[in-house]
């Protein structure tokens, strides 16, 4: 009789260290997920700060090939006096602003 009751305890240790085994591997899981959920929302947020940065950058290098073109323009045009030369100066450092 003793020997069967250690082959049920044994038995029903077998069975307790498998379901704390399989909770174990549930909070396992679950926290692998969370994680995964937390990492996306941090690519999804830097991508956002990307995309921002890229239209702004953009934007800028537009803005420098425009006023590039413009003193180019400026540059070549011949002016007859002092005058022009100095309205010239004052368009061009407005259209830079």
């Amino acid at each position: 009789m003793k020997s069967a009751l250690c082959v049920k305890d044994s038995k029903r240790f077998s069975e307790v260290q498998i379901l704390v085994f399989l909770m174990c591997s549930e909070l396992i899981i679950i926290c692998i997920i969370l994680d995964i959920r937390q990492k996306k929302h941090q690519l999804e947020s830097t991508v956002g700060q990307w995309r921002d940065y890229k239209e702004e950058y953009e934007r800028l290098s537009d803005w420098l090939q425009q006023i590039e073109i413009h003193i180019k323009a400026q540059k070549t045009a011949l002016l007859s006096n002092v005058q022009e030369k100095q309205k010239q100066c004052k368009e061009v450092a407005v259209s830079s602003h």
